[in-house]
């Protein structure tokens, strides 16, 4: 019986091995050459069951038809430069591709919806300069999308408009959203997620954006007044924008990311800010919400192309005087590294986030990091608040410059100016390959490195260099020379000063000629005048452990 069985079931092994594979369908093409042929051939798309569709334009047609067909495999419009009038917006409801055709609204802005099924336009010219035509790959009016991902892909298209992986008021699943455009010009901005309207408009999982064309307005991570998951982002070479926020844009009430914030640029060159959080505007006495809620992780060897670009691992919050309160917090971390690129030598980088004007919150409640290994006019280890009641503050900092880099000016820790706080609650640190910039000294607990050598506690009070129990406003070191300790003839000098507005006091001590442990402290008079208060040796062979006040010169205690 089992040898019966066993031949039975290889017979029908073969049989079914040597069954004939059905031939996939030829594509259905159709030439469309009078102007109501459009509307007529959408009207038939279900009777070619689920076949390829292609029209072929031989002229410029109108169409009136809002919703076309669920039913083609594919649909592919090949325009041959001819130009579909649009009464109104159109939704393909099946994969469509558009090719070297143009769609242009006659009554005033429209939509492009690509329902989740898929988007792809290459040589297309979409909207005009007298009405936009937004393109998104979501569904609109709370038609929710759950297949897997809703993708839109604009290859050498001019858009006269905004796009969005997502929807507009409506919600998407599955794994989310992605956006790429490649060559061409959009003249608006780019969204990895949807638009939110009525509390609609979210991303369930993640975003990816992948930009190497030029986008007139800035690229988002993240939605338009709605939140997405995670975001994943690329600006490859042929990349242009004005900016690149890495979460979402908030003008009320959120734009949150739920997971971690990703962006690379390779080559491509942003004019302004760049964010590695979310950008939140607080308005009409309404709140605004662009979080992440995990980390943000930036890696930027592109381009700069801004007279002073700014560039932030956290967020950026703002209120424009009418709103409650803006919130663009990172709930985890933020790490930002500048690797290259022309113009960078202009661009002030932060590890921290940005809070400006008032009443708004660029907080990272774990650590700030950032670091740059090519020249860069400022590095801030911490974020930036400025104005009334704003906050940039972190947990701890760390601000690198590695090799090949160098910075004007480097901040331990956070910096707020217009009662702003750029507090940090924890340790700072800073680590200085080469030096060839200032660093400046910040309340908390401060670790320097340059190179194998490590300062540790050099700014006491808190870290704020204080002068007859009097803080000075700023301190900084500014500058090593290394020491080897296997090889004690190398010598290692650190010198810092500090300077109180209020009184005028200047103070510049030096640690200098370690291999003696001599120490110079020098304090400059209100008039400039320069005046030697301390020179001698430390008993202990401990670089400055820290500094204290007694009397009117500072002694540095072994």
């Amino acid at each position: 019986m089992r040898k019966v069985l066993c031949a039975l079931l290889g017979v029908a092994m073969a049989a079914s091995i040597l069954l004939p594979v059905p031939a996939k369908a030829e594509p259905e093409t159709v030439i469309l050459t009078a102007n109501g042929d459009l509307d007529e051939t959408l009207a038939r798309l279900d009777d070619y069951g689920d076949r390829e569709v292609v029209l072929v334009l031989e002229e410029d047609v109108s169409c009136s038809r809002e919703y076309w067909s669920a039913a083609p495999e594919k649909l592919t419009v090949r325009g041959q430069g001819n130009t579909i009038l649009l009464n109104g917006s159109v939704t393909p409801g099946c994969p469509v591709v558009l090719d070297d055709v143009a769609l242009t609204p006659v009554a005033g802005d429209a939509c492009l919806y690509g329902q989740g099924r898929g988007v792809t336009a290459v040589n297309a010219v979409l909207g005009s300069t007298g009405a936009r035509l937004d393109v998104y790959g979501g569904g609109e009016n709370g038609v929710s999308v759950t297949r897997s991902t809703a993708e839109v892909s604009l290859v050498k298209c001019e858009v006269y408009g905004d796009v969005f992986g997502g929807g507009q008021g409506s919600d998407v699943g599955g794994r989310g959203t992605d956006v790429t455009v490649m060559g061409g010009v959009i003249h608006g901005s780019v969204y990895g997620g949807g638009r939110g309207e009525d509390g609609l408009g979210e991303v369930a999982g993640r975003s990816r954006v992948t930009v190497g064309g030029r986008v007139e307005g800035y690229i988002h991570g993240g939605g338009l007044n709605a939140s997405v998951g995670s975001v994943r982002m690329e600006l490859l070479d042929g990349c242009q924008a004005e900016g690149a926020v890495g979460g979402g844009r908030s003008l009320g009430p959120r734009a949150d990311v739920n997971g971690d914030v990703r962006m690379e640029m390779d080559e491509g060159a942003v004019l302004g800010c760049v964010y590695g959080g979310g950008w939140a505007t607080a308005k009409d006495h309404e709140r605004a919400s662009a979080k992440v809620r995990g980390q943000t992780i930036l890696h930027l060897a592109g381009g700069f192309t801004g007279e002073a670009p700014v560039i932030h691992g956290g967020g950026f919050a703002e209120n424009d005087g009418s709103g409650r309160w803006a919130n663009a917090n990172v709930e985890i971390s933020t790490q930002v590294t500048v690797a290259a690129g022309a113009g960078a030598d202009k661009a002030a980088v932060h590890g921290g986030g940005r809070a400006m004007k008032l009443s708004g919150e660029a907080n990272v409640a774990g650590n700030a990091s950032a670091s740059v290994y090519t020249a860069v006019s400022s590095l801030t280890g911490g974020g930036h608040a400025e104005g009334m009641d704003t906050r940039a503050t972190a947990a701890g900092t760390f601000a690198v410059v590695g090799e090949g880099g160098s910075a004007g000016r480097i901040a331990a820790g956070g910096t707020g100016s217009a009662a702003g706080d750029g507090s940090v609650s924890g340790r700072m640190a800073v680590s200085v390959e080469t030096v060839s910039a200032e660093v400046i000294a910040a309340p908390g607990s401060v670790a320097v490195t340059a190179g194998d050598v490590s300062v540790e506690g050099v700014f006491l009070e808190n870290g704020v260099i204080s002068v007859n129990e009097k803080a000075l406003t700023h301190g900084f070191i500014k500058g090593f020379s290394f020491y080897d300790w296997e090889e004690p003839e190398r010598a290692v000098a650190v010198a810092a000063e500090g300077y109180d507005p209020e009184s005028g006091l200047t103070l510049h001590w030096e640690l200098a000629d370690l291999e003696g442990q001599r120490v110079r402290l020098i304090h400059a008079l209100a008039g400039g005048a320069m005046a030697e208060l301390f020179s001698g040796e430390v008993d202990s062979g401990i670089l400055a452990a820290g500094v204290r006040t007694t009397g009117d010169f500072l002694v540095v205690k072994p």
